[in-house]
């Protein structure tokens, strides 16, 4: 039997305008955040929110940060020791 490979279409990936972008927004986002490791999604969303500094991330609550879009729990509890 063959197994069938599915394919991620992540609209980033496939469009280099989008991608672009976000890589000149990661380098935006405040060093307490880069130095966290956080996955790709999770910075997409940080930024989506606006949320580029250490003091507008701490302002958020676990809560909060969990109805970002691409946050996961891994990336909240590293955002938390922030606080």
């Amino acid at each position: 039997m063959g197994s069938i490979l599915i394919m991620n279409n992540c609209e980033i990936q496939s469009n280099r305008d989008l991608k672009s972008k976000y890589e000149e927004e990661y380098l935006k986002l405040d060093p307490a955040i880069l130095e966290l490791k956080l996955a790709k999604p999770a910075l997409r969303a940080l930024i989506n929110a606006g949320l580029y500094q250490k003091q507008q991330v701490i302002s958020f609550s676990k809560s909060e940060l969990a109805q970002l879009h691409g946050m996961g729990p891994s990336a909240i509890k590293k955002l938390l020791q922030l606080k």
